[in-house]
């Protein structure tokens, strides 16, 4: 009966793990297909923005650039030029990711960083199954840890923080935690000593692979307080007297360093995405750019339960059976409370954390398959081993219901986050800018610039919550191309040394904040850029504008801005006096956008060819229309007066600039625009 069950246990882990790498991988061939969607030209591209950072960092591993601890001079410009502390650096050990990375592109021969995650992120992203389900079935739980592991493998979140070339650390941040608290679980069932020691040596070294994975100390060093608070559970405050040999060998192991840094980062990770998150501006007055970003968006109950397990009813039942495992098995639970309660975050925090609470939620289901099994078998003498086996193959069958219940998610390819063309526009920077050149433009694509252009910029994935991202937003909002050329000009000069002086001193407030402000755009901090600068303008920030112009026209006192945007219509093509744009309708004549709503009065219609723009205006209320067209095709755009005065809309789609403070210097809209920044005198 044994061999049966280890048998179709192994049989299951197996299944539950190609079954994850496959549909992982199996968005390659579809890459392959379509190729001019997903290459540039035979280059693969990442899935994420923080993938071109580790890429980067690989990079210049193998190029000799990489130096350990110096300050990074690509990124958070000009302040990493100016000082040398407190600003991006190396870290002082290079990433494990990347470090995998560059051992794997130099055993396969890989051309590009790119091709190697292709495989290696599948690969990694389905190895925490293997510590799940052995925590589980050593708490005599088979079916919650095959029912979680296969419900954490093709969870939505899960899947698409771990699609195909998505360089990043979620690939093993379940694997630590669970691995972790399984070498636990054997450290305290074990009697022996040389093998307790042995345990401790592996924790330790889990530990240290953790931190060097994903460089968060404040969540090693809580899994540490957990076990020792276990200990504490079971022994008493005598364990510190009859194991201090074993805690003292555990302590190094785990290295001291990690300890210390972890008190610090903890709390404020999570200030960062619990507390402040909800605000909708940082003590200091600038407004919370947290807010903004996808990932640390909190969904509705319904959307989080569809991301994390399906849909309500699954996340549910999961949550209820996670209560009866809690009661059953507190102890042994709360060795992998790091990764339950990081998931649980999800339900008041960034969607996100849903990842972490996925295979919790299978647990649960198979935590009353379980206990299920066992009270019907109970009185069985030999119930314990069938219950083992039915509950494997009851479990297999809800696997299946569960891929049935998660097949929308499951259909989901992975698409790059630089689409070709920019791609080769971001490379093509490197032949429009001289090497020290400064690129002045939106956080999203800082560490893509860094990667393909290797030039630097003004703030990326790693510093977009710092007030630098204001000043930034200020630029594409504003109206007038002084108060942005002053802008410009003022941080290039002084970086946001100042602020932080300020914010150190604690002499910054919403108050000094705003004045701060207006002296940056009145040019009191500069007024003339005289190193090389050049302001980038990309496609995707029409569909980010909304946010960026809150940002850009943040009032300090009423703590809001205006948040007002503009909407793609599409591609359009002539019909007559009619341009249809996909599922609108211009009537140029008439002036009016004809929607699945009704009709829309327009109020002007401009139209661009070439340098020729024309201006038909219609005397009434309502909102402008903007037709570009370039080549043989033609866009539309629809948005209101503000956002029309806008640079971002007058300098990238207009191409309308003051020439005595711009110089357009590369023109492939709608992909990219790139404009010069003149030194004045």
């Amino acid at each position: 009966m044994d061999r049966l069950y280890k048998s179709l246990l192994l049989f299951l882990v197996v299944f539950i793990m190609f079954a994850g790498f496959w549909i992982r991988y199996d968005d390659y061939n579809t890459w392959k297909r379509y190729k001019g969607a997903f290459f540039l030209k035979d280059r693969p591209l990442f899935t994420s923005y923080d993938s071109f950072y580790f890429g980067r960092l690989s990079e210049d591993f193998i190029k000799g650039k990489y130096k350990f601890g110096a300050v990074d001079k690509l990124r958070f410009v000009p302040d990493s030029w100016i000082v040398k502390e407190d600003v991006p650096k190396y870290p002082i050990i290079i990433p494990l990711n990347s470090f995998l990375a560059v051992i794997f592109k130099k055993l396969t021969g890989a051309k590009y960083i790119e091709q190697v995650t292709i495989w290696l992120v599948p690969l990694l992203s389905v190895l925490f199954v293997i510590p799940f389900v052995l925590f589980m079935g050593k708490l005599n739980y088979p079916s919650a840890g095959v029912i979680g592991a296969f419900l954490g493998v093709i969870s939505q979140i899960y899947l698409f923080r771990t699609t195909i070339a998505r360089f990043d650390t979620d690939t093993l941040n379940l694997f630590f935690p669970f691995l972790i608290g399984y070498l636990m679980l054997l450290y305290l069932n074990e009697e022996e000593l040389k093998k307790r020691y042995l345990f401790l040596l592996a924790i330790g070294i889990s530990c240290q692979f953790y931190w060097w994975w994903y460089f968060h100390a404040g969540l090693v060093l809580f899994s540490i307080l957990i076990f020792l608070f276990v200990l504490l559970l079971e022994e008493g405050f005598k364990v510190f007297s009859e194991r201090k040999r074993e805690l003292f060998f555990f302590f190094i192991t785990v290295n001291p360093y990690i300890i210390y840094e972890g008190v610090f980062a903890f709390v404020s990770k999570v200030y960062l995405y619990l507390i402040n998150y909800f605000k909708p501006e940082v003590p200091t007055g600038f407004p919370n750019v947290l807010r903004s970003i996808s990932e640390a968006k909190h969904f509705a109950f319904k959307l989080t339960a569809v991301i994390t397990a399906g849909n309500e009813v699954v996340f549910v039942i999961g949550l209820l059976g996670i209560v009866v495992l809690l009661f059953r098995r507190f102890k042994e639970f709360l060795l992998i409370s790091s990764a339950f309660l990081i998931g649980l975050m999800v339900l008041m925090g960034g969607n996100r954390f849903g990842m972490y609470l996925a295979p919790f939620i299978g647990a649960g289901i198979g935590t009353l398959v379980d206990e299920g099994l066992a009270f019907s078998l109970k009185r069985k003498h030999d119930f314990l081993k069938w219950k083992k086996v039915g509950a494997v193959l009851l479990s297999f069958v809800i696997v299946l219901l569960l891929f049935k219940i998660n097949k929308p998610s499951i259909r989901y390819i992975a698409k790059p986050r630089v689409w070709p063309r920019l791609a080769g526009d971001f490379v093509k920077l490197k032949d429009i800018t001289p090497e020290d050149a400064f690129i002045w433009t939106w956080w999203d694509f800082g560490y893509a610039i860094g990667y393909l252009s290797e030039r630097a910029t003004y703030h990326d994935g790693g510093s977009q919550l710092t007030p630098k991202t204001y000043f930034v937003a200020t630029t594409f909002s504003t109206s007038d191309p002084q108060r942005a050329y002053n802008v410009i000009a003022g941080i290039t000069k002084r970086g946001i040394l100042p602020i932080k002086k300020l914010k150190e001193e604690k002499k910054l407030n919403p108050k000094v904040s705003e004045r701060i402000a207006k002296e940056v755009m009145a040019g009191k901090w500069g007024d003339n850029v005289t190193h090389p600068v050049y302001w980038v303008f990309t496609a995707d920030l029409v569909s980010k504008f909304s946010w960026i112009n809150y940002f850009g026209t943040w009032d300090f006192r009423k703590k809001r801005g205006f948040k007002a945007g503009i909407i793609a219509l599409g591609i359009c093509s002539f019909n007559a006096s009619e341009l249809l744009c996909g599922r609108y309708s211009i009537f140029i004549d008439k002036g009016f956008l004809k929607t699945a709503r009704g009709l829309i009065p327009l109020k002007k219609i401009y139209v661009l060819s070439g340098d020729t723009l024309k201006e038909i205006s219609f005397n009434r209320r309502g909102v402008i229309v903007e037709i570009v067209k370039y080549g043989s095709k033609a866009r539309a755009y629809l948005l209101g007066d503000q956002p029309f005065y806008s640079l971002f809309n007058q300098m990238y789609i207009l191409r309308r600039y003051n020439k005595d403070l711009f110089e357009l210097v590369y023109d492939d809209f709608p992909t990219m625009v790139v404009y010069r920044v003149k030194r004045r005198h």
